[in-house]
């Protein structure tokens, strides 16, 4: 077990201008992850377990197998933005998902991330709830404490960062390796020096020095001797200070790492200038800038690499939508057709079964073809339009215009629907097969759940539904009449009212009866169409809002339902005003 990842740090000393070499690439975007971290969250990886093809290969599903998955590809290629939008993917997938084990090793790579993009109050703040809440694998923990306490030495709360630091040491120190023994020391000797606990941090780096020696590790000399070195020289003590930025540059040399030898370089300038040996200031100021301009050259390069990068994934991306939103409007135009082809068949098959009876055949069919002939042609009529825009808009790309059209096609087909249902429900009402089961039922519940289908429709237009239902009311009536009544009279109020007008659903119980009223800010009706409304011999095609013809059989149908309920429908209205439209049922005493 190890530290997992403890950095280390690049502080300015006081008293001069010196690198300190505490961390290479502190700066940086690029995650780090600890192998035995990265080993261990592959283990929790269901695809990398099971699917060893896919391994190293990001998934296209949208799954949270899949977005953990592609989270780990992400971090281990240093893709850092990649892997935090997968973890915030993962994380949302979480909260609907009763799969919990994702969860520590999603947040604990999400505070990684924010870490090393240097949030470090945001990674703090997750790290901390982490560890005292989803934490429960000690890999994981030990590079919790480790982080922790470098955020804490970057913030410079060095006090915070020695307790942890001490408290890793006491949990985790007996199972270290090489590295995270030397994070562990060189971290609390950059705490100790900032402290001016000079003698402590003294003792830590040759702790360091001791044990990198026993390893060979030659980048590791070099840097605790520099780290060293300015220890002395900020203690002035420049004699001692020399000694140790030479080791550092030999071992710098050897180790053949660009950005460790330019900054101790920078090192070896500032000293000899210091010594008042200019030319040798000057010699070693020219390889620093030899080496700033190698890892500048060399960070371009890697950042237009990037940039091509990101640039195919946006393409990629971009082409998956465009064709997962095809697939969704053809699949949309499909139902849409199965829809229309169903309400052809069923008006048909309601034509024929008003044929075959004798009874009131003529009377009946009479009005199914009246029905058919405005109704029920206005909606299909648009549907089969809408269905050719749907066609044209997708054959050029227009998916705007596409989703649109798929909006349109819903609103026809649900409105195609409610007619059929009506239909339906009356050709039984007059063959005698309509069954009405009187319960007692609380109005305000059966007008919240009919409001709540029609609410999608209003919201279409901008109309506002107002309810004043009072809660303790209870009628008697059949269930689904009344939700048919209601729905209707909701649904012509809808129709009839222009964009950003007002409908209020009302009930109050007057003399042990109920009355339920549905008002609106409509066009209204001139007294001629109000007087023949519920006249079956009488000419009514009127037009709504939009223009859409309709014969009033909704109406009609709720007024056959309430009086099977024992009940009474009265409308009132007036031209350019708006409709009234108030049921009386029987009320529980």
């Amino acid at each position: 077990m190890t530290i997992a990842g403890m950095k280390y740090f690049i502080s300015s000393i006081p008293v001069s201008v010196l690198v300190f070499l505490f961390s290479a690439g502190a700066q940086t975007q690029v995650v780090r992850v600890p192998m035995n971290v990265m080993k261990q969250l592959e283990l929790q990886c269901t695809i990398c377990m099971h699917q060893p093809h896919d391994s190293s290969s990001f998934i296209t599903a949208q799954t949270l197998n899949a977005h953990f998955h592609n989270s780990l590809i992400a971090l281990k290629k240093g893709y850092a933005d990649e892997a935090y939008q997968h973890t915030l993917h993962t994380l949302t997938a979480l909260d609907t998902s009763k799969q919990t084990n994702y969860r520590q090793y999603t947040r604990y790579i999400k505070a990684k991330i924010l870490y090393y993009k240097h949030v470090f109050n945001e990674a703090l703040k997750e790290y901390t709830d982490l560890l005292h809440n989803d934490a429960k694998d000690s890999i994981i923990i030990n590079n919790i404490y480790a982080n922790i306490a470098e955020i804490h030495l970057e913030q410079e709360n060095f006090t915070e960062a020695l307790a942890y630091f001490e408290t890793w040491k006491q949990l985790f120190m007996h199972t270290a390796d090489y590295t995270s023994t030397q994070s562990y020391y060189r971290n609390k000797a950059q705490c100790l020096l900032l402290l001016e606990k000079y003698t402590e941090a003294e003792q830590n780096l040759l702790t360091c020095i001791e044990s990198a020696e026993q390893h060979h590790d030659t980048l590791g000399l070099a840097n605790v001797h520099t780290s060293l070195a300015n220890l002395y020289y900020a203690q002035y003590l420049d004699n001692k200070a020399i000694i140790h930025f030479t080791k550092a540059l030999q071992f710098a040399k050897r180790a053949g790492d660009i950005k460790t030898l330019r900054d101790v370089y920078f090192n070896m300038a500032v000293v000899e200038e210091n010594r008042k040996q200019f030319a040798a200031a000057l010699e070693y100021r020219k390889q620093y800038e030899s080496m700033t301009d190698s890892l500048t050259n060399r960070d371009k390069v890697w950042l237009v690499a990037e940039q091509e990068r990101k640039s195919a994934l946006q393409l990629n991306e971009n082409k998956i939508k465009l064709l997962h939103r095809e697939a969704e409007l053809r699949s949309i135009q499909m139902r849409g057709l199965l829809f229309a082809a169903l309400g052809i068949l069923l008006v048909a098959a309601l034509i024929f079964y008003a044929y075959r009876e004798k009874a009131r055949s003529k009377k009946i069919i009479d009005r199914l073809f009246t029905i058919v002939a405005h109704d029920l042609r206005s909606p299909v009529y648009s549907l089969k339009t809408n269905l050719a825009g749907m066609r044209s808009a997708l054959a050029t790309g227009q998916f705007h215009q596409a989703e649109t059209a798929a909006g349109n096609m819903q609103q026809n087909v649900t409105s195609t629907y409610n007619l059929l249902d009506n239909m339906l429900h009356w050709a039984l009402s007059q063959s005698k097969q309509l069954f009405f089961r009187k319960e007692r039922l609380p109005v305000e519940i059966i007008v919240k759940q009919v409001s709540h289908d029609m609410v999608v429709f209003a919201a279409m237009k901008n109309i506002e539904i107002i309810h004043d239902t009072p809660s303790a009311m209870i009628v008697i009536a059949d269930r689904n009449s009344l939700k048919i009544i209601l729905r209707n009279l909701l649904d012509n109020a809808i129709k009839y009212t222009p964009a950003n007008g007002t409908i209020t659903i009302s009930a109050k119980q007057e003399h042990q009866r109920c009355r339920i009223q549905i008002k609106d800010t409509g066009t209204g009706m001139d007294a001629v169409t109000l007087q023949s409304l519920f006249d079956n011999n009488a000419k009514k095609i009127k037009e709504d809002a939009q223009g859409n013809r309709s014969t009033g059989f909704g109406l009609s149908l709720c007024k056959l339902m309430v009086e099977k309920n024992n009940g009474s429908i009265i409308v009132t209205s007036e031209k350019g005003k708006g409709t009234e439209v108030s049921i009386w049922l029987r009320c529980e005493r």
